[in-house]
């Protein structure tokens, strides 16, 4: 099998996309992103956050999506997207090489079209 990345991780950013309560249990989490650098240059983002329509307007995309079956956005703006949040690291969405998606929920994978031609990395049973 061959490797996807040539490099090994040499650093790991945290990065902000948001914040979330969760209906079931009242539970509030961060919904966090990550980016790992390599050795070799190379640049992962883990997860995208949540589409830019929340961060547009919070209430009209919970409404389009349903997503206030699970839970309810509680903190999400410009700051939480993947261009800011790269921004804060002096990078651009451009510099991104790979994205690895954790799973496909719409607060991790929520920016994918905004790294067009960039591979994704996600794992089997999320690909069914």
């Amino acid at each position: 099998m061959a490797h996807l990345l040539t490099g090994r991780p040499i650093s790991l950013s945290i990065l902000d996309f948001g914040l979330f309560q969760v209906h079931a249990n009242g539970r509030i989490i961060g919904i966090p992103g990550a980016l790992i650098e390599t050795d070799a240059g190379e640049r992962i983002l883990i997860d995208s956050g949540f589409p830019q329509k929340y961060a547009d307007d919070i209430n009209a995309a919970s409404e389009e999506d349903e997503l206030g079956k699970f839970g309810k956005v509680l903190s999400l703006t410009n700051e939480n997207q993947p261009a800011a949040q790269l921004a804060k690291l002096g990078l651009t969405m451009a510099d991104v090489d790979y994205l690895l998606i954790t799973h496909t929920h719409i607060d991790h994978m929520g920016n994918i079209e905004s790294f067009p031609g960039k591979p994704i990395i996600i794992g089997g049973p999320e690909r069914a």
